[in-house]
């Protein structure tokens, strides 16, 4: 069983990481690249679930 752990446990940074990259990029490209403030909502409406997502999990499995 702990081999089928292995890879979804490798799976809850990769969340946090995509949505913080997706969270700067879109805070960048919109407010200083000059994409306006419609594509930053955008980026933070789609990071902020992803990095929320992998935050609640790594918590759960570290009451485990």
């Amino acid at each position: 069983m702990s081999e089928e752990t292995k890879p979804t446990s490798s799976s809850v940074p990769a969340l946090v990481g995509i949505g913080a990259i997706i969270m700067i990029a879109g805070v960048f490209l919109g407010l200083l690249g000059g994409a306006g403030p419609v594509f930053t909502l955008v980026a933070l409406v789609l990071g902020i679930p992803l990095l929320c997502t992998g935050l609640i999990i790594k918590a759960i499995r570290d009451r485990r």
